[in-house]
């Protein structure tokens, strides 16, 4: 290897120019944009030009201590990325070389300088001047060298890729003539799923070819013939449509793939095989899809790097794909409760089957059941090579979301899926989703864009990019796409409930009866008796917050969504903790931890135990919580430094040491899930510490940030924090409008709520000592 003193050097090569010390990129003298790790890959060739760059050599400068999650992938993309900037082709490079199993190295002249060398001007010589018979051989060899350049230019055009890169290719199903119905829907399920691993193409998804449909009038659920194949690759904007066929010819079965160019039905590739026996039927049909991919365009490095076989992506069981393939439907369908035995019937038909592992841990997550999920969830990530790559990208996302709660590695997990495949709406789905949880909104929303850009007749990317406008107070666009949504009839319990919470912000009072109205009517979502509980809190009307949590908890375990039951009563509980009512929360801390042991619900019960200074159950839960979730994003940066600081108080901490403590969740505090909570226990520990300045600015962050959640209790005891900080700090007519605008927003509160009671009585000590002075100073002039 060269050393790294040429680091400063300027290379050219071709009519290209990089510098690494400044990060620019030329070509002909215009910059060009080049992503960061793969102008570093390029620097890193450059410098060692000529010479075998290792895979393990890439990976040590340009990914240290294993940043990404997946290291072949994410050199994949930056390689793909590097061979696009560059117009390199892998089949027939011209820089960038593909050395396999080892490495890469670059082929083409480099020179090294500081400057632009000066062009050598040759002595020109007269055409006209030189001798007849040279002048004869020079036009011949012209001649020659025209002719030679057309039949490049022939012979290139031959090989030319048949589509382009992400073009959109329709799958169809596939003719049945074996009168076996176990080919039904799963030899169509197969090929989607290898054709869905490469980055070249892009796949529809079933959700979108279902809209399609019935955009031209069809059942969402029609049989896709040749001919309707066309038309709905036409109507979707896509460039190619791949039809199939299976025959039985005695124990043989003939399999045919046809590729067609949509818009005119031209054929663009025909693939047939012969398997000998009905078990070799999938493994003759991966071979028919490589050929495929391969003859579409598809270079042998992208085959390479994503031709994961397919009964390897899928199974080997014809039952268990036709179980997989109708556990789909029926999600796709929102029947994720239905769709669980189908999913359990294919693992158990093939205990290898990754993908239905995932599955079946989605449509238990999505019921809020994160225990059952994780199970199935840990099945999927051990399976997870028996996957292609945008299958790994959902294996490793949700295993890393639910199982271990590493938000942060789940983030990082789905940008290299987006950037892998930025056709896949889900990646940037899943991207905004955990964005939204960590409390990074302008994340969210432009992953939430993409996702409703990419499919806009899906419901979650309009949920994320509402949550997403309310973190950032963006509270008007935030209205307009929970419009559109309801408009597209693609809204959701979070739509609705989100436009009840703008209503009451705005004191529309029809508005909010309207949504109260509706949620009425669709009795089956519980998410608005879980809204108007917590508005009703925020009034100090916890007499009625109680009635309404535990009716929702009521209708959660009806519904067998245990966890999301725990999940709502220690939410009860912790509030009950903070205005006062210490018995009642250790009550509903303890029903809680009965129903269900998730990371929430751990979390949540052990703060509850902790500002109930009891510190043994406080002990007890938080230690359940390390064990269960050591790594977890939410536990370490979110519920641990709040259990700390609180267990701390006691001791007396100075405001330093309350700093400190809470340093962890900064990067978390207005995450959904946070909720401004840890916010609000860092003011508490500041008044506790006599730091009144610190405590304000804490209580006046929550005010600035309610769009995390506009109807949150904490908010209305922020301005309380708020009234008791000013005092603190001599600010007397500060202090007073805070305890009169928290007053004002309690004034229909219960009598007997304790926090009310003491802010009453400290308003009132306040106000007698505020007229004394005002009478002393009277008095004095």
């Amino acid at each position: 290897m060269k050393s790294d003193s040429a680091n400063h050097t300027v290379y050219r090569f071709g009519m290209f120019e990089a510098n690494p010390e400044t990060g620019e990129f030329l070509r002909k003298g215009v910059r060009i944009k080049l992503q960061e790790q793969p102008f570093r890959l390029l620097s890193l060739l450059l410098e060692n030009a000529g010479e075998i760059v290792s895979r393990e050599t890439v990976r040590q400068s340009l990914w240290p201590g294993n940043t990404f999650v997946d290291f072949d992938a994410s050199l994949s993309v930056a390689v793909g990325k590097l061979r696009d900037a560059l117009g390199d082709d892998a089949d027939n490079p011209r820089f960038i070389e593909t050395i396999p199993r080892r490495g890469y190295r670059f082929v083409a002249p480099v020179q090294q300088g500081n400057r632009s060398p000066e062009l050598a001007i040759a002595p020109s010589v007269a055409f006209s001047s030189l001798p007849k018979s040279r002048r004869k051989v020079i036009s011949v060899g012209i001649t020659l060298a025209i002719l030679l350049c057309l039949l490049a230019v022939y012979l290139r055009s031959r090989h030319q890729a048949t589509l382009s890169r992400r073009d959109g290719i329709i799958v169809g199903d596939f003719s049945n003539s074996t009168g076996d119905p176990v080919f039904d829907g799963s030899l169509r399920r197969a090929v989607v799923v290898q054709l869905a691993q490469s980055p070249f193409f892009t796949i529809p998804s079933d959700t979108k070819l279902e809209e399609t449909l019935q955009g031209l009038g069809r059942p969402p659920g029609e049989k896709l013939t040749p001919a309707l194949t066309r038309e709905v690759c036409q109507q979707a904007g896509a460039k190619a449509a791949v039809t199939g066929t299976i025959s039985q010819q005695g124990a043989s079965y003939r399999i045919v793939l046809e590729a067609d160019r949509c818009a005119d039905g031209n054929s663009l590739a025909r693939q047939e095989v012969t398997a000998v026996a009905k078990d070799q039927v999938l493994p003759g049909l991966g071979r028919a899809v490589e050929n495929l991919r391969k003859k579409l365009g598809e270079s042998r490095d992208s085959l390479h790097d994503y031709g994961v076989p397919i009964e390897q992506a899928t199974t080997n069981s014809l039952d268990a794909l036709k179980a997989y393939q109708l556990g789909l439907e029926l999600r796709a369908r929102d029947n994720s409760a239905k769709s669980i035995p189908a999913f359990k019937t294919a693992v158990t038909l093939d205990p290898n089957f990754a993908m239905a592992y995932a599955q079946l841990g989605s449509a238990y997550s999505n019921r809020g059941e994160t225990i059952a999920a994780s199970q199935y969830f840990k099945s999927a990530f051990e399976l997870r090579s028996r996957a292609t790559e945008p299958e790994r990208f959902y294996i490793a996302g949700r295993y890393f979301d639910i199982v271990t709660g590493e938000l942060e590695k789940a983030s990082e997990n789905y940008e290299l899926w987006e950037q892998t495949y930025p056709d896949q709406w889900l990646a940037y789905n899943a991207l905004a989703n955990d964005a939204n949880q960590l409390g990074r909104y302008e994340t969210s929303i432009k992953a939430a864009k993409e996702a409703v850009l990419l499919n806009p007749n899906h419901s979650f990317g309009y949920t994320n990019l509402v949550l997403g406008f309310l973190g950032s107070n963006r509270f008007r666009e935030a209205q307009a796409v929970c419009e559109e949504a309801v408009a597209r009839k693609r809204d959701t319990d979070t739509i609705h409930i989100s436009l009840y919470e703008m209503a009451l912000m705005d004191g529309n009072k029809k508005a909010s009866q309207r949504e109260m109205d509706m949620a009425a009517r669709n009795a089956d979502e519980p998410g608005m008796l879980y809204v108007e509980a917590e508005a009703a809190a925020a009034q100090g009307r916890m007499k009625e917050a109680n009635r309404l949590f535990q009716q929702n908890v009521a209708q959660l375990q009806a519904a067998g969504q245990h966890e999301g039951a725990a999940n709502t009563m220690a939410d009860d509980a912790l509030l009950n903790i903070l205005i006062g009512k210490t018995v009642e929360a250790r009550r509903m801390a303890a029903a809680s931890l009965r129903s269900g042991h998730g990371e929430i619900d751990l979390g949540l019960n052990a703060l509850v135990f902790a500002l109930a200074d009891d510190a043994v159950q406080a002990k007890r839960v938080a230690e359940e919580f390390n064990r269960s979730y050591p790594l977890a994003t939410l536990n370490m940066g979110v519920f641990s430094p709040m259990i700390q600081t609180v267990m701390a108080e006691s001791h007396r901490p100075s405001s330093a040491q309350v700093t400190d403590m809470m340093k962890a969740a900064l990067p978390y505090e207005f995450g959904q899930v946070a909720d401004l909570l840890p916010v609000y226990i860092r003011g508490q520990a500041y008044l506790a510490s006599n730091s009144g300045a610190d405590a304000a600015k804490e209580f006046q962050k929550m005010l600035d940030h309610r769009g995390v959640d506009p109807l949150s209790p904490y908010l209305s005891l922020a301005y309380l924090g708020l009234a008791r900080a000013d005092n603190l700090m001599g600010k007397k007519i500060d202090s007073l409008k805070a305890y009169e605008h928290f007053l004002e927003l309690w004034k229909n509160a219960d009598n007997d709520v304790p926090i009310l009671q003491v802010a009453r009585r400290e308003y009132l000590a306040l106000s007698h000592s505020a007229r004394l002075a005002t009478n002393e100073t009277g008095r004095a002039n």
